[in-house]
């Protein structure tokens, strides 16, 4: 695709309206608004059109980004070191993703994340609360320190 149709088709792609958006330095501004409405859907999709088994695994990927970002992680274990995280919750059998969420650095409230591995596991698995699932996590288990 030409980079002139590209620049084109992006200039009137829009998710969500910037005219609602909280500016940069304000508590609850929110990084990811302008594809906000777009990753709910997929998430509300992954969760309505599959039912998981009993083996669920919760752990990071990365999403390779070479680009300028406030939320760009670097992880120099990781095949692909610099990026976005994404946390995931699927299903140990087959891999599919059930249920995930960006890495901001921050909470939507703006309050900085603590206790990170047992917010994340509560929150990726509050969906499967008791429907006799096993969770599984393998470098998280140091950040769990309350569950």
């Amino acid at each position: 695709m030409p980079r002139d149709r590209f620049n084109k088709l992006q200039q009137y792609l829009h998710l969500n309206n910037n005219e609602n958006a909280i500016p940069q330095r304000q508590p609850n501004h929110n990084k990811l608004f302008k594809v906000r409405p777009f990753l709910e859907a997929v998430v509300k999709a992954c969760r309505e059109e599959y039912q998981p088994r009993q083996n669920l695994a919760v752990d990071e990927a990365m999403v390779a980004f070479k680009g300028q970002l406030s939320m760009k992680q670097y992880v120099p274990l990781k095949p692909i070191k610099r990026g976005i995280k994404i946390w995931e919750c699927a299903n140990s059998s087959n891999g599919y993703v059930c249920n995930f969420q960006v890495y901001t650095w921050r909470q939507d409230g703006g309050i900085t994340e603590h206790r990170l591995g047992y917010c994340v596991v509560r929150e990726l698995t509050q969906p499967f609360v008791g429907k006799h699932h096993h969770i599984f996590c393998d470098n998280l288990l140091h950040l769990l320190t309350c569950l």
